[in-house]
């Protein structure tokens, strides 16, 4: 009876880790797909950055655009 119990309780344990490494593989495919969500998310923050970058330069250059026609005027 013993070898019967050592024999069930190895399977079980069998499924059991089996069953483990599947989630770790899905959690690893998770955190995969995690990892390029924020490194997309952060390409899109530095292109936003950037682009607010160019939308201040150009109304600086639009507010001394106009000084210089106001003061000419």
């Amino acid at each position: 009876m013993d070898f019967q119990y050592t024999k069930q309780t190895l399977e079980i344990r069998k499924e059991l880790f089996a069953q483990a490494q599947k989630q770790m593989e899905e959690l690893d495919a998770q955190i995969a797909a995690t990892e390029t969500g924020t490194a997309v998310a952060k390409e899109t923050v530095a292109e936003a950055e950037h682009l607010r970058s160019e939308r201040k330069s150009l109304f600086a250059r639009l507010l001394s655009i106009g000084k210089t026609d106001f003061e000419n005027s």
